[in-house]
C-alpha cells in the first residue's frame, strides 16, 4: 500500500515461527519483537520515481508504523538515522521504539529486485556491506533474499560478520520449507513472500495495513 505521496510501504508478516537458536541465551530487542506471536514486519522502500521524502514524511510515517501495532521497520541505509532518531522518542513511552532492520542489496543490480528472466544476483562480500556503519545508524538487524545467497556457507558467514556488529539476520525467501536449512545458519527469523507465505499472513497483515492507510 502507499502511504503519502513519497514513499511506499510494503507489509510483510512473518508466517513461519521465529529461529530462535539454542546458543541465543539472552534474546535482543529484535529477537523479542519478531518472537511476538503473529508478529508483523514493515518494509519501507522509496519509490525512485517520486520526490525523495521530507524529514516531516519520514517521522510521521515512522510513528504511525509504531502506533499500528508492527513488530519492526525494514528501512533502507540511507533513512536509517531518521528512523532511528524518530523511535528514540518512544523511549519512554508505550509502544516503545521500534528495531530497525536494513535489507542488504546484492553486489550487482542494485535495487533488491531481480528483472523477469534474470539469474539472482549474489550478495557482496561480509567484509565490504558496512555492517559496523548499519549499526551505528541504528540497525539492530540485517535482511537479505535468500537468492542472493549461494549456499548455506554464505548465509553462515553473514550471520557470523552481523553478530560480531551485534545485528542479527532475517531471511526474505519466496520459497517454502527453507526454515531449517537458514535456522541451522543461524538466523533469527525467516520472512516469506508470494507462494511460500502460509494461507494466514494476509489477515494478519491487514490490521497493520488498516491502521496505516
Amino acid at each position: 500500500t502507499q502511504h503519502g505521496r513519497h514513499t511506499h510501504v510494503c507489509v510483510y508478516m512473518l508466517p513461519l515461527a521465529p529461529l530462535l537458536c539454542a546458543a541465543s541465551l539472552v534474546k535482543s530487542p529484535l529477537q523479542r519483537a519478531l518472537s511476538a506471536p503473529r508478529a508483523v514486519l514493515v518494509d519501507i522502500a522509496q519509490d525512485p520515481r517520486l520526490a525523495p521524502p521530507s524529514a516531516f514524511d519520514l517521522e510521521e510515517l515512522s510513528t504511525r508504523c509504531r502506533d499500528a501495532g508492527a513488530a519492526a521497520l525494514v528501512v533502507p541505509s540511507d533513512l536509517l538515522s531518521a528512523f532511528a532518531a524518530e523511535q528514540a522518542t518512544a523511549a519512554s513511552s508505550y509502544p516503545g521504539p521500534l528495531p530497525l532492520i536494513c535489507q542488504l542489496q546484492p553486489s550487482v543490480g542494485g535495487g533488491g529486485s531481480e528483472a523477469a528472466g534474470e539469474a539472482p544476483q549474489p550478495l557482496a562480500e561480509p567484509s565490504s556491506l558496512k555492517l559496523g556503519e548499519l549499526r551505528a545508524l541504528g540497525a539492530e538487524g540485517v535482511m537479505v533474499r535468500s537468492s542472493a545467497l549461494e549456499g548455506g556457507a554464505a548465509l553462515a558467514d553473514l550471520v557470523s560478520a552481523a553478530e560480531a556488529e551485534a545485528l542479527r539476520v532475517v531471511v526474505l525467501t519466496g520459497r517454502a520449507g527453507e526454515a531449517d536449512a537458514v535456522a541451522g545458519a543461524g538466523a533469527v527469523a525467516v520472512v516469506c513472500e508470494g507462494d511460500a507465505c502460509e494461507e494466514g499472513a494476509p489477515a494478519a497483515s491487514a490490521a497493520v495495513s488498516a491502521a496505516l492507510a
